[in-house]
């Protein structure tokens, strides 16, 4: 029959969906989300019929509300570094599945490749109790039901809440200003900006947002800038006179779009200190940069003229002391401590009371109380932890390939989406990542085009620089990546409400007894079916305790 000239089948949402590679059919059992909780589904499809055509439409209907989007095909030339583990599903340059783009018309199926959709259905909406959701493609030329398949849903009455997290990606400014082609500070620009902080938000579950008030120094080779993005503007002379009008208008958008807290760029260079920052007055004057010692007088002096008034237009706009992080310099190490304790030397008065984080790797530096509060890689959190160390973040980058979860295109989205449960399990209370959407080659030498170089021109691992894609309009589209951590983040939240309900022992338990072990960063079991098993326990547990309702 007409079904023979396909082939179509839901597949696991974790698997990545390889147009030479036909993925194992999903077994479909009852789905049970929370009230608020999206139910994901991934349909694989590709053309069996070998006539002349390369491809035909197929249109998608589904009974209940979903969005609906193509997971489309990016080229990788660097998906992984020398020596990976077998957690990679693909060593070598080609294609893999990562951008989503929304589904607007016909899906197209081509003849021997396997293509995906991924489909999110809302529940907000949905009132507790039972749902099919049936999903049906149709020949559009033909009008012939090509697949149809009906997937029961369970609506819990109970309702999830937001993972309570604190989760940034850097935020890269200077890079939206480039890829559009738009000067710091045009109407457009800002439009794309505002853009940009509602997904980041609400689609990336983001709560601190890295605020440009001088370009940040990262990743920008020595001697050299990147484009000026800087918030803050001097006047020129002495004494330093401040114009806060653009640092107000970006903390009135980031309030509209749910930011609760700020963070602000490194008072210091990358990788030692060593420099201050590019900082310019309105005429153009680079006051400070990679000319200017760390220790420079003429930078205190600076810091102490901004840092009181800085304070105080925030928390005017909504952002105090306790909504504010500092960094100082990003990933100090043994061979770079001098540096950074002289910096911090610089400012440790002015930024006394204040939230200070920086991402590092060396336990000396919290055990000498450098840096107080880490932001630790996530393959060097076992001596911190061993320390209780309190705050503890995470981050990952280029650098952790082998053991730990990251979102590379190449490893498996389990190793994307089993962080949430691991920051639950070990009492991590932040995530950092440095790549929201970084579309520059390494160092900001030149800038890139993000649909066609995904390693930042060959440097890392394509899936480390950028989470998001810079869309024709001005609006950022989502990256199968994101979707997945978002599961993660999700099995994050579901775990946290449950121990509101259950205790924090009851809940680690069922981690431990479900995963078969005490998952750990750099040891999770081989196969990803328990975090799935895991989330369902916790929505079971949650929707028994939720007081019956009566029926209208």
């Amino acid at each position: 029959g007409p079904g023979m000239d396909y082939q179509i089948d839901l597949v696991d949402p974790l698997t990545k969906v390889f147009a030479d590679e036909v993925p194992d059919a999903w077994v479909v059992a009852t789905q049970m989300v929370l009230q608020g909780e999206p139910l994901v589904l991934q349909l694989a499809y590709q053309r069996l019929r070998d006539d002349d055509a390369s491809f035909s439409e197929l249109t998608l209907a589904t009974s209940l509300s979903a969005q609906c989007f193509e997971i489309n095909q990016v080229p990788s030339q660097l998906p992984t570094w020398p020596h990976p583990d077998a957690r990679y599903l693909r060593t070598t340059p080609g294609l893999f599945p990562d951008l989503l783009t929304p589904l607007t018309g016909p899906v197209r199926a081509y003849h021997g490749q396997v293509r995906a959709l991924w489909l999110k259905i809302p529940t907000e909406s949905l009132t507790p109790g039972s749902y099919e959701l049936t999903i049906t493609l149709t020949e559009t030329a033909s009008g012939q039901v090509v697949f149809s398949q009906t997937v029961p849903l369970t609506v819990a009455a109970a309702v999830a809440q937001p993972p309570r997290l604190h989760h940034t990606e850097w935020f890269s400014v200077d890079c939206l200003a480039d890829y559009y082609h738009e000067a710091p500070y045009t109407p457009r620009l800002w439009a794309i900006i505002g853009n940009f902080m509602v997904f980041a938000h609400d689609e990336a579950l983001m709560d601190t947002l890295l605020t440009p008030i001088f370009t940040p120094p990262l990743d920008t080779a020595v001697g050299a800038t990147r484009t000026n993005v800087q918030l803050v503007q001097i006047l020129p002379g002495t004494p330093y006179r401040f114009d806060w009008s653009r640092l107000r208008k970006w903390c009135q958008l980031a309030q509209q779009s749910g930011f609760a807290y700020l963070e602000m760029p490194p008072l210091f260079t990358q990788w030692g200190a060593q420099a201050t920052p590019t900082i310019t007055d309105t005429a153009g004057t680079a006051l400070f940069g990679w000319h200017v010692p760390s220790t420079a007088p003429a930078y205190r002096a600076f810091l102490q003229a901004l840092l009181p008034q800085l304070l105080a237009v925030l928390a005017e706009e909504g952002y105090d002391r306790d909504h504010l992080f500092f960094h100082l310099a990003d990933e100090p190490n043994a061979s770079t401590e001098d540096g950074y304790r002289a910096a911090r030397a610089q400012v440790a008065d002015l930024l006394d009371g204040l939230q200070v984080i920086d991402a590092l790797s060396d336990v000396r530096f919290y055990e000498n109380g450098l840096v107080p509060h880490p932001v630790v890689a996530d393959d060097a959190l076992a001596p911190f932890l061993a320390a209780d160390a309190a705050p503890l973040w995470t981050y990952y980058c280029c650098a952790q390939t082998t053991a730990v979860p990251n979102r590379f295109f190449a490893l498996r989205s389990y190793d994307n989406r089993v962080l949430g449960v691991l920051l639950y399990r070990h009492q991590i209370q932040g995530f950092l990542h440095w790549g929201f959407n970084f579309y520059n080659a390494q160092l900001s030498t030149r800038p890139i085009d993000p649909f066609a170089v995904t390693d930042a021109g060959g440097a890392f691992p394509s899936g480390d620089p950028f989470l998001v894609y810079p869309g024709a309009d001005g609006q950022p589209l989502n990256s199968l990546r994101n979707e997945v951590q978002r599961l993660g983040f999700g099995d994050l939240a579901v775990l946290q409400q449950l121990e509101a309900l259950k205790g924090r022992p009851f809940v680690e338990r069922l981690i431990d007894v479900t995963a078969g072990m005490v998952p750990q960063f750099d040891d999770y079991p081989p196969d990803a079916g328990w975090l799935t098993r895991l989330h369902e326990k916790a929505v079971a547990t949650l929707a028994a305790a939720a007081p019956a309702h009566k029926k209208e």
